[in-house]
């Protein structure tokens, strides 16, 4: 969440700080869904994508001042890059 927010000024008891942390946290527990079985997943390369400067730039610009989203917005945006395959569920 960190380098989400690396370039922002957060300031204390402001809204407008507050809501970038929550969303920047939001962001970190969605990545959070790509991480699952090493034998089903490539957990190097997740975690990799997941502490990137780049990745964190790329949530940074999909945090709208003021706005909030349903929860399946925050999710596995890592998996939306292709670091992780699916894995059909057979119940």
């Amino acid at each position: 969440a960190m380098n989400i927010i690396e370039h922002d000024e957060l300031l204390s008891d402001d809204a407008e700080s507050e809501h970038l942390l929550i969303e920047a946290w939001k962001w970190s527990f969605g990545d959070r869904l790509a991480l699952g079985d090493p034998e089903a997943t490539k957990v190097e390369e997740i975690v990799t994508t997941m502490t990137s400067k780049d990745h964190a730039a790329d949530i940074r610009k999909l945090i709208v001042p003021g706005k909030t989203f349903p929860a399946s917005y925050y999710s596995d945006l890592v998996n939306i890059t292709g670091s992780t395959k699916q894995i059909e569920d057979h119940g």
